[in-house]
């Protein structure tokens, strides 16, 4: 009798476990709304953006970029509220181009802008810094580089009030490119200028402040690593500058592949995970999407590649609250078009959802910044929307997205039905029925709490129909796994369904 009530005990214990689990991991990545800003007779763009200490979003990006005038457009930030109103909206430039617009907020509320001119400055484009005030009012402004072209790629704020801009340099170092890092104090003073690189072309793209005060950059390198392609390239330096270790990671697919870095977040286990890209094959545009997770020291502790038929890239990354990745990018369908792209992953980068956003033309995701209700702000452009050519483009998503509790766009959920496991809870063994409307390339995979693969159910090309899989509790390897709640999710090119179930020893 006692074992039968401690069976039962567990059996509730189970259910109300997985009642939490269904408040904790079944929100989907809903989009709340979503903006466009722009004129009919001018291209404008979302860069960056960050949700602001009032709970509003600024936004960073090129603006009035004319078609058939290449040296027009101005940069700017636009404030908006909780809602996607826009409140205020100020422009910045002179009789030359500025692009590649950025922002961090000050302590003061105020902004920083930092850009690329060529306007401004020293030579023939700079890195050109704007700080404003709480509605986006210019207080100082300031350029920094030399006589050649310099151009901005990333910035970051520092804790001691400062901030650090990163990009690339043809003035300083031993190279036409190289990296340079330019340290800032509060109002805009230079405490100290790097120039990192070898004897060939060296970029690096993103920058996040470390632990220990130091930074952590991420790009691509010539100089080192395997020759004739890029690399990865990751630099650590300290607070100063001066470099700690450097690290190159060639591709999954080929030694002769060309990789790219282009964004870096500090992790809360100390380490890095890096988002790029990675192209296989010689002699094509074709890339996939490629995520490196490293230790404190840049040493490899895995990495997961992403992708569709054709080109995808994701420019910016994010580590959610359980330890896993989200993504935004943008992926071509075609050549006709492409759709801006969300990506999540488990912290083992187990890919657990793709959402795609977008029309029958362009639209891409730049930057993806975390919210204080768990959810994310998502800024680009767009021309399947809009006032005409290419808008600016914000996209509130709502909710923490985990554990691949996420259905594909409404207008596929009839491709394909996932029936709930039966018996649920089970042991030893439980039947997995799903059916397809057509015949498809499937993946029905089975994840544990953690988001970690467990088994790799079906994998392959199925008819239309119903199909079952019986699972009986092992692994891939073979053992038999713990009690516990488990997801199985099933999978094609274009559309996702998950669901949940109970093993009970």
């Amino acid at each position: 009798m006692k074992n039968r009530h401690t069976i039962l005990f567990i059996a509730i214990g189970m259910y109300l476990l997985l009642g939490m689990a269904t408040a904790i991991f079944a929100q989907d990545a809903d989009t709340s709304w979503t903006q466009t800003f722009g004129l009919a007779a001018s291209d404008e763009y979302g860069d960056a953006v960050l949700e602001t200490n009032d709970g509003g979003f600024i936004m960073a990006g090129r603006i009035g970029q004319v078609s058939g005038q290449p040296d027009s457009g101005d940069v700017y930030i636009s404030y908006t509220n909780a809602d996607g109103a826009l409140l205020w909206s100020k422009r910045y430039g002179g009789d030359a181009r500025e692009n590649g617009a950025l922002v961090v907020q000050t302590a003061d509320n105020g902004y920083l802008l930092a850009a690329t001119t060529f306007s401004f400055g020293a030579g023939n484009s700079d890195f050109w810094v704007i700080k404003t005030d709480a509605n986006g009012d210019s207080l100082w402004s300031r350029t920094y580089g030399g006589a050649d072209a310099e151009t901005l790629n990333d910035v970051v704020a520092i804790d001691d009030g400062g901030f650090l801009l990163l990009g690339t340099s043809r003035t300083f170092g031993p190279a036409f490119d190289d990296a340079w890092l330019v340290r800032l104090d509060s109002e805009g003073d230079t405490l100290w200028t790097k120039a990192i690189g070898g004897g060939a072309r060296d970029n690096l793209r993103a920058v996040c402040q470390t632990a220990n005060g130091g930074f952590a950059m991420v790009g691509r390198s010539f100089s080192f690593g395997d020759p004739g392609q890029p690399d990865v390239w990751v630099v650590h330096t300290d607070a100063n500058g001066d470099t700690l270790w450097t690290r190159n990671y060639n591709g999954p697919h080929y030694p002769w592949s060309s990789d790219d870095g282009n964004d870096i977040v500090h992790t809360a286990d100390g380490g890095f995970a890096i988002i790029g890209s990675t192209n296989g094959l010689p002699n094509t545009t074709n890339s996939d999407i490629w995520l490196l997770k490293t230790d404190a020291n840049g040493d490899t502790s895995w990495t997961a590649t992403y992708g569709e038929s054709l080109s995808e890239e994701m420019s910016s990354l994010v580590e959610t609250a359980d330890g896993g990745f989200l993504m935004a990018g943008f992926s071509s369908d075609d050549g006709s078009n492409q759709n801006a792209w969300l990506l999540r992953t488990s912290a083992f980068g187990d890919s657990l959802w793709i959402q795609k956003y977008g029309g029958d033309q362009f639209d891409r995701a730049s930057s993806i910044a975390a919210t204080t209700d768990n959810g994310f702000i998502v800024s680009g452009f767009t021309s399947s929307f809009g006032s005409g050519g290419y808008d600016a483009w914000l996209l509130r998503i709502t909710g923490e997205p985990s554990v691949g509790i996420h259905n594909a766009p409404a207008t596929l959920a009839e491709g394909i039905e996932l029936a709930q496991n039966y018996p649920n809870p089970f042991n030893p063994s439980t039947s997995i029925q799903f059916s397809l409307r057509e015949t498809a390339e499937i993946e029905l995979r089975i994840y544990n709490m953690l988001g970690q693969q467990v088994r790799l159910a079906v994998s392959g090309r199925r008819p239309a129909g119903s199909h079952r899989f019986v699972w009986d509790g092992r692994d891939d390897g073979g053992q038999s796994v713990v009690s516990g709640i488990y997801f199985y999710r099933l999978a094609t090119s274009d559309q996702v369904a998950t669901r949940r179930m109970i093993l009970l020893k």
